[in-house]
Parts: structure tokens; C-alpha cells; sequence
């Protein structure tokens, strides 16, 4: 049997941001003592609220790794629409290669229109059903191209890319699974 630790990060009080980071090496240090598998996060934005204070889970988790030498990392989930897929395809790839593979990765297509709204210039937002998830799927397709593919070529509905923009640092070591079998692998949303 395996253990893990979701943390939501949030701060009501408005504290420094290094001050709940901090907070959270803490916890992770701890946990990886007590012998636990796994440290995850989530992803949210414009938390203004004082909750769900993680705007970059990719960066956070980097500063785990540095303090950290056994317990996996993951994120619960990457916000995919929030991303443009080359650019998360590399951070997750040098996340991975810089925590000695220790990296899992949940996916969504997030949860709040505030964020997405704000983060894609094409305002594909969840209450566009349809269009959300067709964002979704390409994204995914794109970033798992990027790992797999010596060069990349994309003309998608959201995204193009002339051929041989696969990113260097992904072309190592990181593989699409679910539920950790590469056989059970899919798109779905």
C-alpha cells in the first residue's frame, strides 16, 4: 500500500508567499521522513480569496525537489488549457530531469472561468463544453507529441507549429501513462 499527501496551499491571512512555500517544504520534509510516496498540489489562479494560492505547481515543486530526496512530486492537476503545450511539455520535461524523475502529473481543464478567462487568449472557458474539451485534447496531443516525436510538426485547431519545434529537453525520459501503465495511456477528457 501506498500513501500520499495532497496540500492545498492557501493563506486567509495574506502572509508572505515565500512564508507558505516554506510551509510547505516543511510538511513535504516530514512526510517524506514518515516514509510517504507521494507530495502533491493543484493548480489555481487569482486566488484572491486566500485559497488555492498555487499559480505554478511546476515552479514550487522544483523548490521541493531541491530540499527533497526520495518522495515523488506530483501536481493535481496541470490546468492544460491554462498552458500554452510547448512551454508545458519543456517545464514538466526539466521538472522531471531536475528532481531525478520523481514528477507525476494529473490533467484537467480547470475548474473556474476566472482562470481560464484570464489565462488563454482564446477564451475557451468549461461552461463552453465543447470547446474546452477540444482545447483540452489538443493540448494534451501536443504535449505528448513533444515527449514522443524527434520533430515535432502541429496544425491544430489551436495551435501550429512548423516543423522540428519538439522542445531538446523533452525528448528524454518522460512517458504519457495512466495510472502508471504507458499501455493504458489516453486523450480523454
Amino acid at each position: 500500500m501506498k500513501f500520499d499527501l495532497f496540500v492545498n496551499l492557501f493563506d486567509e491571512a495574506r502572509r508572505p508567499y515565500r512564508t507558505v512555500v516554506d510551509e510547505l517544504l516543511a510538511v513535504t520534509q516530514q512526510v517524506e521522513e514518515l516514509g510517504f510516496d507521494t507530495i502533491w498540489t493543484g493548480e489555481h489562479h487569482f486566488g484572491g480569496e486566500g485559497y488555492d494560492i498555487q499559480p505554478n505547481p511546476i515552479m514550487n515543486l522544483l523548490y521541493l525537489a531541491q530540499h527533497t530526496e526520495r518522495i515523488r512530486l506530483g501536481i493535481a492537476a496541470v490546468v492544460l488549457p491554462a498552458w500554452h503545450p510547448l512551454r508545458l511539455a519543456e517545464d514538466l520535461a526539466i521538472l522531471d530531469h531536475l528532481s531525478n524523475g520523481r514528477v507525476e502529473v494529473g490533467i484537467a481543464r480547470g475548474i473556474t472561468d476566472r482562470e481560464l478567462s484570464n489565462l488563454n487568449s482564446t477564451r475557451v472557458e468549461r461552461r463552453f463544453g465543447q470547446a474546452s474539451r477540444q482545447m483540452f485534447k489538443e493540448t494534451l496531443d501536443i504535449v505528448r507529441a513533444s515527449w514522443t516525436e524527434e520533430s515535432l510538426q502541429w496544425d491544430g485547431q489551436y495551435y501550429t507549429f512548423p516543423a522540428g519545434a519538439s522542445p531538446t529537453a523533452t525528448r528524454r525520459g518522460i512517458r504519457a501513462t495512466r495510472n502508471g501503465d504507458p499501455r493504458r495511456a489516453s486523450t480523454s477528457a
